[in-house]
């Protein structure tokens, strides 16, 4: 039962390197996607709500621009989810609604776009998590 218990935990741990090495690549990438001029069109303070627990917020930039004549809009979070709103409301406060912003649009696929382009470097302590929960697993297999 262990031993299945510690596959399962490689597995996992794996999943956590594949999707911090892809955040990372994207972000690495987007530094040479195209610059287009945009507008936000609002800032929105997300309440995530917790059953038997603090209900937590979270700050949404949604915003358009015009990529090869089309009028596409998206969204993207700033900051980190808590439980402080005013904390939350600092993360959006760079932006306000009719703003004039850069949006950066990878030129392969326009669905994907963002206001902050280069590395995230949060991706990284999630490459690192993932990488001692292999090793401990791993250890325990060998053990």
């Amino acid at each position: 039962m262990e031993t299945v218990f510690l596959v399962i935990g490689s597995a996992l741990a794996l999943v956590f390197i594949v999707v911090g090495v892809s955040a990372l690549r994207r972000g690495a990438a987007s530094r040479h996607w195209r610059r287009v001029p945009g507008t936000v069109n609002e800032v929105a303070i997300e309440r995530h709500l917790k059953t038997g627990g603090a209900d937590r917020f979270s700050a949404r930039v949604d915003y358009k621009f015009v990529f090869e004549g089309s009028v596409r809009r998206a969204s993207q979070g700033f900051g980190r989810t808590t439980i402080d709103r005013d904390e939350a409301v600092s993360y959006g406060r760079p932006y306000t609604a009719g703003q004039a912003v850069d949006v950066f649009v990878d030129p392969a696929d326009p669905r994907r776009s963002t206001l902050t382009p280069g590395l995230n470097y949060g991706h990284l302590v999630t490459v690192a998590f993932g990488a001692v929960m292999l090793v401990f697993f791993l250890s325990r297999l060998a053990a």
